[in-house]
């Protein structure tokens, strides 16, 4: 796994529910930055992070093999942060997840991946859980950056809006998977003493 996969990190939100940059808060001594950048590592060789031009992460701790920070071109939270991260991704198939998820594995990343690579005529794979598709972790193909463009010029931001808009596979978890630690966000310290409680 690895070869021709491009990933993009999400990490343009401001925590204001966090009250700091939660990129860098921690869970198990590693900020969520890190994590977050070597799991898509361990899936791809071409990482992207996206964030917004006036909150440029700090990069110093991070792996420099194929790394690429790039910036929203426009206000639009995730979707904007897939906008630009698609763009400049250099394969067809992106594994995109957001920096606040330090419960996903590397396997749940290779299940989508495989997934997508499966069914050739689909435009991506996600997670469904509880009978509704999550839209990160998501394996999805390039070719929907005019789809995501589209929907950012409708000002329809919303990532559940875009699910509806695309031919995907859906995942289903298996059932030794921890649903409420692997799909945790971490948005508040609330969220990141839970992370950290099950690290």
């Amino acid at each position: 796994m690895g070869a021709a996969i491009s990933g993009i990190v999400l990490a343009g939100g401001d925590s204001r529910r966090m009250g700091r940059d939660k990129r860098t808060a921690a869970v198990g001594d590693r900020p969520l930055l890190e994590i977050a950048v070597e799991l898509v590592a361990s899936v791809s060789d071409d990482v992207v992070v996206s964030c917004r031009r006036g909150n440029r992460p700090d990069m110093a701790s991070l792996p420099r093999r194929s790394l690429e920070l790039v910036f929203d071109e426009r206000d639009g939270g995730p979707l904007a942060g897939m906008e630009a991260g698609l763009a400049a991704a250099r394969h067809e198939l992106v594994v995109v997840l957001p920096v606040d998820m330090p419960g996903l594995t590397a396997p749940m990343l290779t299940a989508l991946v495989e997934a997508a690579q499966g069914r050739p005529a689909a435009q991506g794979a996600v997670f469904m859980v509880e009978s509704a598709p999550q839209p990160f972790p998501g394996a999805y193909r390039r070719s929907i950056l005019p789809i995501v463009s589209a929907q950012m010029d409708a000002s329809a931001l919303r990532i559940h809006d875009l699910l509806s808009r695309l031919n995907l596979v859906f995942v289903p978890v298996s059932l030794d998977m921890d649903v409420r630690r692997s799909f945790l966000n971490v948005n508040t310290p609330a969220d990141l003493a839970c992370a950290n409680d099950e690290s």
